[in-house]
């Protein structure tokens, strides 16, 4: 029996015939039969894997009950089967995305009906390019995390754009 999780009815079961049980694919028996960490143990190792940097993007926990034990499950025999689910949630979470379900991408944004895509400059200054009036920039670099602001041209053409001009 297969279920469709986007399916607007639940499958037809009668109160006398139990749903049969999942059926689990080939490498996830083998990694749903792994030893558990148990509460005297206490050793437990979770390795977050996140598909984006926003609040909304999908991730996922791998739990092993030990360093090696989660290495297996990401680089060894179980590999296959993790780019598989990796594949399946990022597949989900753009589906459900799309929707319009989620919540918005960012709780500040969110609460404060969003912040302007462009501030000030200091002391209101102004910076000219061959293309006019130059557009003063803020933030946080994604590569670096580092802060930076800089004045750029406003020509949408990047082939035009006059070199930006930063901020020390």
């Amino acid at each position: 029996m297969t279920i469709d999780p986007f399916a607007d009815t639940a499958p037809e079961t009668t109160p006398d015939t139990p749903a049969p049980p999942p059926t689990l694919p080939a490498g996830v028996r083998e990694a749903a039969a792994r030893p558990q960490a148990g509460p005297l143990t206490g050793r437990l190792v979770r390795v977050t894997l996140k598909g984006g940097t926003g609040y909304d993007a999908p991730w996922i926990t791998i739990d092993g009950v030990s360093v090696q034990d989660a290495l297996d499950q990401i680089s060894g025999g179980d590999a296959e089967v993790t780019k598989r689910l990796l594949d399946q949630v990022a597949k989900i979470g753009k589906y459900f995305a799309s929707t319009g379900n989620g919540a918005s991408s960012s709780p500040a944004a969110a609460s404060s009906g969003g912040t302007p895509a462009y501030q000030q400059a200091p002391g209101g200054e102004k910076r000219y390019c061959a293309h006019g009036e130059m557009v003063f920039r803020s933030g946080v670099s994604a590569k670096t995390g580092k802060p930076y602001s800089l004045f750029g041209c406003p020509t949408p053409n990047k082939a035009e754009q006059c070199k930006a001009q930063f901020l020390n």
